[in-house]
């Protein structure tokens, strides 16, 4: 199986009061990517890279046991996978809240014992209290679901051992003890040549993190590129693959121009129309969401107004009509009572007059010496 470890060492790191002990193949003395010293001076790359890989791992879970942790996907049935919630406390009910990142019950082939679960953390950065974290964690699921519980980490910094399974140790009293046994898949410290071409296309995005090898990093991320692009996948888990490579494996100038002419000489088309990093994705998201927030705040800011400016122009206009209808009963009362009725002629001057002239009318019922004077003066 690519990436398994071809030889054997053990080394003791010490942190927090306890230690690892790793098992795994001769490491390379390699640093800091240029990907990881950008990082460190709060470049943009990684923005975002916890909620990219813990999607990534949970489309990809089994792949992900199958090319890295291998004897242990042999034992799971694939279809059995259950993502269960992440959030545990330190104690109840005053604990502290610890949130894992990925976390899933499944079921095993056969035997003992039938239900396991997979407690699996992204890492960034080692600090000294990781071997404490993963630990914790440990536990707590396991007190939680009452299951036995397999641990995996996954490195995104470089100084690991590559693949190794970990032992997290502490000292007490001058007594060393065993407290968990870890997988660890140190990414950054693994060759790109023993997955780039593997099986799987979960493999070959994650060789992005990889030591490229000769060929470079532009060559890599063309060829990376074009598996995933002709995978057959559907969009929404190409895109994910495409985007792994396109974030985390960053060029420089050189090597952009060497991915760029590569694209255009060797028929990278559909590749190229399908590259977009996470960070463009989620932006281009955001303005999408912010415009339909925006089109549905204004139209709700347009109802409201429209229906407080309805209300005033309703309200001034019944005010006016009632003191229009107060004054044309008022001109109609003092006919009647000067007159004994309302004469036809009156009735249709008082129907068609407006609130001026209705005074005007009121004034002349009430003088008028008589009817016939009344209606002279129409």
């Amino acid at each position: 199986m690519a990436g398994q470890p071809s030889a054997c060492r053990s080394a003791t790191l010490g942190i927090a009061g306890g230690g690892v002990e790793r098992s795994a193949g001769v490491v390379a003395g390699v640093g800091w990517t240029m990907a990881e010293r950008r990082e460190m001076g709060l470049s943009g790359a990684y923005i975002g890279h916890d909620q990219l890989f813990k999607q990534l791992l949970e489309t990809f879970f089994f792949d992900f046991l199958h090319d890295f942790v291998p004897d242990l996907a042999e034992e799971i049935d694939p279809a059995s996978i259950n993502f269960v919630p992440t959030e545990a406390f330190t104690d109840i009910p005053d604990g502290e809240l610890r949130t894992a990142d990925l976390a899933a019950r499944v079921h095993t082939r056969a035997g003992e014992p039938e239900l396991i679960l997979v407690h699996t953390e992204v890492e960034l950065k080692r600090g000294s209290d990781f071997g404490d974290r993963m630990w914790e964690y440990n536990v707590l699921f396991q007190l939680r679901e009452k299951l036995p519980v397999l641990s995996i980490a996954v490195q995104l910094r470089s100084g690991t051992a590559g693949l190794s399974l970990e032992v997290y140790r502490r000292a007490l009293f001058g007594v060393t003890y065993r407290y968990l046994e870890f997988w660890q898949v140190g990414l950054r410290d693994m060759d790109a040549a023993a997955y780039a071409q593997a099986k799987s296309l979960l493999a070959a995005a994650l060789s992005a993190l990889m030591r490229p090898g000769p060929e470079g990093r532009g060559m890599l991320k063309f060829k990376l590129a074009q598996r995933i692009a002709a995978g057959g996948l559907d969009d929404a888990r190409a895109y994910l693959l495409l985007n792994t490579v396109e974030t985390y494996l960053e060029l420089d100038e050189a090597e952009e121009a060497e991915f760029r002419a590569l694209l255009t000489t060797e028929g990278g088309a559909t590749v190229q129309l399908q590259e977009m990093t996470w960070g463009d994705r989620k932006l281009q998201e955001g303005r999408e969401a912010g415009l339909q927030a925006g089109r549905e705040a204004g139209l709700q800011a347009g109802r409201e107004a429209g229906l407080q400016a309805g209300r005033e122009a309703g309200l001034q206009a019944g005010l006016a009509e009632g003191e229009q209808r107060a004054k044309r009963a008022m001109v109609r009362r003092a006919a009647q009572a000067h007159f004994g009725a309302v004469p036809q002629q009156l009735e249709q001057r008082i129907a068609d007059a407006d609130g001026a002239t209705l005074e005007l009318l009121l004034d002349r019922v009430v003088l008028a010496p008589n009817l016939d004077q009344l209606l002279a003066d129409l």
